[in-house]
């Protein structure tokens, strides 16, 4: 949950900080997908299936399913500081890493539930990071 409300917040920020209306646009659509998220995260957690995890818990689970913090900053604090193509390019690795963490949990989640959860936060992150991609793409810098 934490994960999802930082890529809110960042994508929030940068939706003010842009000038172009679609991009803009896009940022709020992936603020409210952050967001819906969450909340079916919290969803789990109230009905008692999903444990709220410490830092330390997520760390250790970042590192055996390999995906430590790549270098650089986590999400920036202030992406009106920021050229478009840079939020897209942050965007665009963290919707990726959102993914294959989420890939990563729905494959090693012992309950079935966890496991459509997952694979479908997973599914639902790929979809954001084809949009930043076409938006990355359309600023000037590549998806790679």
């Amino acid at each position: 949950m934490r994960r999802e409300e930082k890529a809110y917040r960042f994508y929030e920020s940068a939706s003010k900080a842009v000038r172009q209306p679609e991009s803009a646009e896009l940022l709020r659509k992936l603020c409210a997908e952050e967001l819906r998220h969450r909340l079916k995260l919290e969803e789990l957690q109230g009905k008692g299936e999903l444990e709220p995890a410490g830092q330390e818990e997520v760390e250790v689970e970042e590192a055996q399913a390999g995906l430590l913090a790549e270098p650089g900053p986590e999400w920036p604090p202030a992406p009106e500081v920021l050229e478009p193509r840079d939020i897209w390019a942050i965007a665009l690795r963290k919707e990726r890493r959102a993914r294959d963490y989420y890939r990563v949990l729905s494959a090693r989640a012992p309950v079935a539930a966890f496991r459509e959860v997952f694979a479908y936060l997973s599914s639902e992150e790929q979809r954001h990071a084809d949009w930043v991609r076409a938006e990355l793409e359309a600023a000037g810098g590549t998806g790679e």
